[in-house]
């Protein structure tokens, strides 16, 4: 087909044009708005005509990286899976059993270096909370209680067994690496079906060497086990709509499914707000399945209550802290405060100060900076207030709102972000253990490898991956959030509306994200572990397109 014809062929397509448009409507959006909102901490940035200019003259471009995305993915991946090279790699990538338990013992052994460089391994503040709840008897919800269990245990098991917090630290750190080296090892032996061998071996080899899957392997933060079960959840939810038949019909899978989806809500609690998002796209897209479908998301609701009521009261948890979930209104009600204070009400005044005492510190890209000392027991006896005060600020200053949001979660759309970011006191990726003291002892690291830690505090803490053309791309949740866009548009142009249900909980989570209180690079790294998962949803086989092209 002479290229003339092809282009003639995709500019006849309405159904492309109008995916790649809106594709590369969110695109010019993100980085025309990013741009200023990096720069200027505004929307418009010095002016609303340049910004509309940006916006006009960059949409055509982004719609066209958009089709070109679109209908050309099927056909690089049909390349891959024809060229020379595939027939090597494809003889070692088969999903077997054997090929399982190799990536795992691979995976594993290439993490232990990075361990011994760090050793016993990389506690943050989370965790030292954590370790003092479980010490002390009370554990609170703040954290997912699952997971404090796991931390306090095993750090009392490594103390009493050998002796030292150290070796506590290090049996956790040992468990961590274990558990996600296999979750790696599972999804490498699950999408080899779907995967050409190059994609699959280039995988497995940044499990073994990108520095941030090697540094949290062993950081005992939650979002680590919690992003390898939540890239189950969404593996196991494709291989459900990608034959209906047989998982509708397999009763232990629907109870491993229920599992799975437990697990995840256990070891981060937004799992269950982003079951309850995916239900509706379950119900509607596998209608024909919908008894099976409700009757899973009713078992795992029920039995998520049951957990958090009835087993939190008999383990005597105690409740967490309701700012955790109000860091976007406490931004924007501190913003209005702070930056068009004159132009409030006094009474409106005088309930911000109620609620939230600091919000003169007002930090536009983190919001500890107003939330730790948010008036929490006057929000509990009188929420209906918060809520009014808040709509009613925000009716009248709505760009502030917005601003205050956007520039609160930058780093989860905008792909040109880059860390560490001044305006926040937060490392992006944590790599020093924390100062934090209180009963806690101080935790004495003892490298083995001097340089290599020194090389993984500069590629993480330091942001050395900015300087490496490309490598932003990885450590990106932006990034992340444009391959959900292409994913989703992907799908609706092809009419492969089934795959929208993983989809779902994938775009779930990124929606968590944005009400999260900062920008950090746990809270995307859920999505970076679905990866390639994500790849395989988006392929449908040797597409027609090539075909034609093949005989032309």
């Amino acid at each position: 087909m002479k290229p003339s014809s092809r282009i003639y062929k995709i500019l006849s397509d309405k159904r492309l044009i109008y995916c790649s448009l809106i594709a590369g409507l969110i695109f010019t959006g993100t980085l025309v708005i990013g741009n200023k909102m990096s720069r200027y901490d505004s929307i418009v940035g010095k002016g609303v005509l340049s910004t509309i200019f940006q916006i006009i003259a960059l949409t055509p471009i982004m719609t066209c990286f958009a089709a070109i995305v679109i209908t050309g993915y099927d056909n690089a991946i049909w390349v891959l899976r024809n060229c020379s090279l595939e027939s090597i790699f494809r003889k070692y990538m088969r999903g077997t059993k054997k090929f399982f338990f190799i990536v795992w013992i691979i995976i594993f052994l290439a993490w232990l270096p990075g361990l011994l460089a760090t050793f016993p391994g990389i506690y943050d503040i989370d965790g030292a909370f954590q370790i003092m709840w479980f010490e002390n008897g009370i554990i609170n919800a703040h954290h997912p209680i699952l997971h404090t269990y796991l931390l306090g245990g095993l750090v009392r098991a490594g103390k009493y067994l050998f002796g030292s917090y150290e070796a506590g630290i290090l049996c956790y750190s040992i468990f961590q690496m274990f558990c996600m080296s296999g979750i790696f090892a599972y999804i490498s032996k699950k999408t080899c079906k779907w995967l050409p061998g190059i994609i699959q071996f280039l995988v497995i080899l940044s499990y073994m060497i990108l520095p941030y899957h090697v540094v949290l392997s062993f950081t005992t933060t939650k979002d680590v086990l919690f992003a390898g079960m939540f890239a189950i959840w969404v593996l196991k939810t494709f291989e459900c709509v990608a034959d209906k038949e047989r998982f509708f019909t397999d009763k232990k899978g629907q109870l491993q499914y229920i599992a799975i989806i437990l697990a995840v809500c256990a070891l981060r609690n937004t799992g269950y707000y982003i079951l309850l998002f995916m239900m509706p796209f379950f119900l509607v897209l596998c209608r024909k399945y919908w008894k099976n479908i409700l009757c899973m998301g009713l078992a795992s609701v029920f039995l998520w209550n049951l957990y958090t009521g009835p087993v939190y009261d008999l383990l005597g948890i105690q409740k967490g802290n309701a700012a955790e979930a109000l860091s976007v209104p406490m931004q924007q009600l501190s913003r209005v405060a702070v930056y068009s204070g004159d132009t409030l009400e006094e009474e409106d005044k005088e309930l911000i100060g109620k609620y939230i005492p600091d919000y003169i510190r007002y930090t536009p890209r983190v919001s500890d900076s107003v939330k730790d000392t948010f008036n929490g027991s006057a929000y509990e006896d009188n929420k209906i207030e918060f809520v009014k005060l808040w709509l009613r600020v925000g009716v009248a200053h709505p760009v502030i709102y917005l601003e205050a949001f956007l520039s609160n979660n930058i780093g989860f759309w905008y792909p040109n972000m880059e860390y560490p970011d001044e305006g926040t006191f937060l490392s992006y990726i944590v790599y020093d253990n924390t100062e934090y003291k209180g009963d806690w002892p101080d935790i004495r690291r003892t490298s083995y490898f001097p340089a290599l830690s020194e090389f993984y505090e500069k590629f993480t803490q330091q942001g050395m991956y900015h300087q490496i053309p490309g490598a932003f791309v990885w450590y990106s949740g932006g990034m992340m959030f444009w391959m959900l866009i292409l994913g989703v548009c992907m799908c609706i142009y092809k009419r492969r509306y089934e795959m929208l249900v993983p989809f779902s909980i994938l775009v779930g989570l990124w929606g968590t994200l944005m009400l999260s209180p900062v920008v950090v690079f746990r809270y995307v790294y859920p999505l970076i572990v679905c990866v390639p998962v994500i790849l395989s949803i988006c392929i449908e086989g040797r597409s027609e397109a090539y075909r034609i092209n093949k005989k032309s």
